[in-house]
């Protein structure tokens, strides 16, 4: 637990977090911090080939048991992070109830500064529901940039036994409430998987966003989704709801679904309320196997445009990009984020 802390300057490498809970109580869990609150300060951190094991057990109340475990914190709230490297890592979670990241937990009015992640997975089964991100579980009325996570990085969701709830999951956040979200590149795969007819969200980048904003971001990696109840899948986004602005984005990951009582996709967002205001998106029609920018919008809408992975990756999908300052491109590969990450003590 650490209110106010300032945790500076650490490097951990080979640690491990194993716990078995017989209990009915939300619980989290980090290898650096559990909680950080009160304006915790957590700064110059590396965590190298390390693991996380959470099991619960026993009978759970009628929320069931919330789990909240990660490789750095497992919840976060009016604080900061930032300059942190995770470099390789395992986290496990058998649980009633996951609401969790890789590597924080679930945040609120915190800000995310300055992360390099490599060499990730998240193992999410649950008897109930998941809510599970390559990076963070849910974020509130929080700010997030310069991100950068590589195409090692695997979420892995699944619901067991007679589980009643549902899955909602994405390769960087598993839901962001009015959250500012800017120069993140994700190269995360994502899979989420149930057999029974419960449904299905899964988001390249984000599983859930309500208000809030994306810019200069970009997902890149498969997203698979499969149930046998409804499935919805985007290849940035699974679902949108009263979002302000996603500007300078774009989505060129696998998209494969299906879905006992339907199917739901959008080479961009998945499902959208028709609020979001959008500006100068693009989605590789492609490779992501979509034709529609979001379900039932019929092609390309304003400000997100169908385009060929030539021209993604020539630059000519997106004119008005800064390819000076903000983008680069190099010979055969999809634009990339001008970020120099720090190499960490």
């Amino acid at each position: 637990y650490s209110d106010g802390a300032r945790i500076r300057n650490l490097h951990l490498e080979g640690a491990t977090l194993t716990v078995s809970q017989n209990g009915v109580q939300s619980t989290r869990g980090g290898l650096v911090t559990g909680y950080a609150a009160s304006g915790t300060l957590v700064d110059n951190v590396t965590v190298a080939d390390s693991n996380v094991t959470w099991t619960t057990s026993g009978t759970p109340s009628a929320l069931g048991f919330d789990a909240k475990p990660s490789l750095v914190v497992g919840e976060v709230q009016d604080s900061t992070l930032m300059f942190i490297n995770v470099y390789g890592g395992t986290v496990t979670l058998d649980s009633d109830v996951i609401h969790t990241g890789a590597v924080v937990g679930t945040a609120s009015n915190s800000t995310f500064l300055m992360f390099d992640l490599t060499g990730i997975t998240l193992n999410c089964n649950a008897t109930h529901s998941a809510s599970c991100g390559g990076f963070i579980g849910t974020a509130e009325f929080s700010d997030i940039s310069l991100m950068s996570l590589s195409e090692d990085i695997a979420v892995n969701c699944q619901l067991v036994g007679p589980a009643t709830g549902g899955i909602g999951c994405g390769g960087f956040i598993a839901s962001a409430l009015d959250t500012t979200i800017s120069k993140v590149a994700s190269q995360a795969s994502v899979t989420c998987n149930t057999p029974g007819a419960n449904i299905v969200y899964c988001g390249g980048l984000i599983n859930y966003m309500e208000q809030g904003s994306i810019s200069d971001s970009y997902s890149s990696g498969p997203v698979s989704a499969h149930s046998g109840g409804n499935t919805i899948a985007g290849g940035l986004i699974a679902e949108v709801v009263n979002v302000t602005s996603i500007d300078r984005s774009y989505a060129a990951g696998v998209i494969s679904l299906s879905g006992g009582g339907g199917s739901f996709s959008g080479g961009f967002v998945g499902i959208d309320d028709a609020s979001a205001v959008y500006t100068a998106n693009v989605w590789d029609s492609a490779v992501t196997g979509q034709v529609d920018a979001f379900q039932g919008s019929g092609g390309s809408v304003p400000g997100i445009t169908a385009a060929s992975t030539a021209n993604m990756k020539s630059g000519a999908a997106m004119p008005t990009w800064d390819f000076v300052e903000l983008w680069y491109l190099e010979p055969g590969e999809y634009p990339q984020l001008s970020i120099t990450y720090y190499s960490g003590p």
